[in-house]
């Protein structure tokens, strides 16, 4: 996959804006020679047959490595400064704004992740340790604070269990590291799927809240959730 991102990500970013430049350029000239030049003139002939050659060249080597690499193409929408903290136009490698780059890792890019070939997902699994304090309006909330004098809400997945209450969710790494060179994340946050809480402690919560509710980040800052929670 490496290998073919290299070759691709050239032919795309280099070799055809090329193209296109040496094409527009040879468009500029045939012009000029069209209505500089006498009408049966040699010149026009071997400029004329030179245009069409260029063109036909051009068209099939353009066809042949879109055939070759369109893929790469797919896998391009689904990338972003989240994902990848530089691109590449015309061979020069171009730095994200790492204020953009950090915005972007701060919101559920799972989806982008599990499009993309080179990374891998694995699950993670980690416990709660905050007070679960009840529901309302479909917002669960838990205690924080040294004296759970706060609370922060979830709305999402949640389930109950017998065990300790957790998170569960997806993780995504880069199944070759040399693709970090290029820009790419090598680890993904914590994306949030699920939230179990423990049966015992949903049925003792008292649903009784703070008058301060902070979001969810604030509670779990290490875990990435798509649903609203603030």
């Amino acid at each position: 996959m490496y290998e073919f991102w290299i070759k691709a990500e050239r032919f795309y970013t280099t070799i055809m804006p090329m193209i296109l430049l040496i094409l527009s350029v040879a468009m500029i000239v045939g012009l000029f020679m069209f209505y500089y030049t006498e009408k049966r003139s040699k010149k026009r002939k071997v400029m004329g047959i030179s245009l069409i050659l260029l063109f036909l060249g051009s068209a099939m080597f353009s066809f042949w490595g879109h055939d070759t690499y369109g893929f790469w193409l797919e896998q391009f929408n689904y990338i972003n400064p989240g994902v990848r903290s530089q691109k590449k136009i015309m061979g020069t490698v171009i730095v994200e704004n790492p204020s953009l780059v950090s915005n972007y890792q701060g919101v559920d890019l799972s989806d982008h992740y599990q499009s993309l070939e080179m990374y891998q997902r694995e699950e993670v699994r980690q416990a709660i340790n905050h007070p679960y304090l009840g529901e309302l309006n479909g917002r669960h909330y838990f205690a924080i604070g040294k004296e759970e004098q706060y609370a922060f809400w979830y709305r999402g997945d949640v389930a109950f269990t017998q065990e300790k209450s957790y998170m569960q969710g997806t993780q995504f790494r880069l199944n070759d590291p040399r693709f970090e060179q290029l820009g790419f994340t090598p680890i993904t946050p914590n994306y949030l799927e699920t939230i179990y809480i423990n049966q015992e402690e949903a049925d003792q919560a008292k649903d009784e809240f703070p008058s301060k509710v902070l979001p969810f980040s604030s509670g779990i800052s290490d875990w990435i959730t798509g649903a609203l929670t603030s």
